[in-house]
């Protein structure tokens, strides 16, 4: 997916709304927000990341998976085993 700047403006109201209401936002969506409509543009993935990670350590099993995808992909194999191994783990465990 290629982010546009309708993302950055959507993340920018997303901030600024949130930080009326006391809501929380995702370190990703704050880094797309802090970026001008012109900047150069993160690569979906490196946005995906931060993302993931933060489900993956609140017990998501999809999210362990996925981050396991990403970090693979950016050669680092062995940090990607041990979250796939983790994933499988909790999967056992809800057995």
């Amino acid at each position: 997916m290629t982010i546009k700047p309708s993302h950055i403006a959507a993340a920018k109201l997303k901030v600024a709304t949130a930080a009326k209401t006391g809501e929380s936002v995702p370190d990703w969506i704050r880094e797309l927000a802090t970026r001008s409509l012109t900047d150069t543009i993160p690569s979906q993935e490196s946005l995906s990341i931060p993302a993931f990670r933060t489900d993956a350590d609140a017990g998501n099993t999809n999210a362990m998976v996925n981050l396991g995808l990403l970090l693979r992909k950016r050669g680092q194999a062995d940090l990607a085993e041990q979250w796939w191994r983790r994933a499988a783990d909790a999967k056992r465990s809800e057995a």
